[in-house]
This record gives structure tokens, C-alpha cells and sequence, in this order.
């Protein structure tokens, strides 16, 4: 249930900044959308960091918790070379942000169990 809980107000938020930056008619800056994948690579990780830290897990619980590390483990380097480029002033490639976004997307899916 905290799982659920958190994933809708993770949800929440993006929708609410991206509402915000379409109601202003501003398009989201690069560090924006850098701060934005951060935030969801952080909750993603706190919440493989909860699951496997807590002895009421169950073993199904904790087999996908394992493996969203593993896309954890895969994502972090491109996330950190991603927020290289933006805080030197660089842009992204599409194809950086794109393979960023897909990753974080399937973890989340994860969280929601439409991946296995």
C-alpha cells in the first residue's frame, strides 16, 4: 500500500510540473528534466532500499525489487553522464534522454506490476 502511495504521489508531481510549464505556456528547461529523471531514479532506489530492509516483505516483493536494482545499476551511469552534460551547459542527445526516460519507465512499471 505505501508502495501504491508513493507511485501516485510521484505521478502527482510530474503531472503537476508538467501542467504547470504547459499552463505558462514554458517549455521544461534541461535541468528541469534532469532534476525530474533524478527524483524518480531516487524514489525508485528508496523504494528497492525499503523493500529489501523490511522483514515483512514477501518473497515476490522482494524478487522485483532485485530486479529493478538491476536497471537501477544499468540507468545510474547514463544518469549521472546526462546531468554531466546539463550542468556544463551541454544538452542531451534524444537518444540519451529517450534510453534515460525507457528505463525509468520500466521501473516503474515494475513498481505498479505491469513488468515482471
Amino acid at each position: 500500500m505505501l508502495k501504491h502511495r508513493r507511485l501516485n504521489s510521484i505521478i502527482f508531481c510530474l503531472l503537476l510540473v508538467l501542467s504547470v510549464g504547459c499552463a505558462t505556456g514554458q517549455v521544461m528547461t534541461t535541468k528541469q528534466d534532469a532534476t525530474i529523471l533524478m527524483e524518480q531514479y531516487n524514489a525508485q532506489y528508496d523504494d528497492v532500499y525499503n523493500i529489501m530492509t523490511n522483514p515483512a516483505s514477501t518473497p515476490s516483493q522482494r524478487n522485483i525489487a532485485l530486479q529493478k536494482k538491476e536497471v537501477l545499476i544499468k540507468v545510474w551511469p547514463m544518469l549521472i553522464t546526462y546531468s554531466n552534460i546539463v550542468n556544463s551547459g551541454g544538452t542531451p542527445s534524444d537518444q540519451d534522454t529517450a534510453a534515460i526516460v525507457g528505463m525509468i519507465n520500466q521501473l516503474t512499471a515494475m513498481s505498479t506490476g505491469a513488468v515482471h
